[in-house]
């Protein structure tokens, strides 16, 4: 409960592309209705990895989809790998 209290002070919502996404939005919006209204950034993690570079064309298009917006962007936490969208970047233009 307290991490969603949190939440709300935010300028935008980050969801890992690992988490059911449509279920964790509507939850958020259970809980605050405002929260819909913010921003949201999909990212997908781990893009150094063969498997998940051959599949990640797809794999965004059907986020994009899934989401309803372009925010979805592909980094490697382990490598530091950023993919197009810089997150810090997209935070600062906010």
């Amino acid at each position: 409960m307290q991490m969603l209290h949190r939440i709300q002070r935010s300028k935008f919502l980050l969801y890992p592309c690992s988490c059911p996404l449509l279920w964790c939005a509507q939850e958020l919006v259970l809980f605050n209705p405002k929260l819909a209204l913010k921003p949201q950034v999909v990212v997908v993690n781990k893009i150094d990895l063969p498997e998940v570079a051959e599949r990640l064309p797809d794999t965004l298009a059907m986020l994009k989809k899934e989401c309803g917006h372009n925010r979805v962007m592909a980094v490697s936490a382990a490598t530091g790998i950023l993919g197009s969208s810089n997150i810090l970047w997209y935070y600062q233009n906010l």
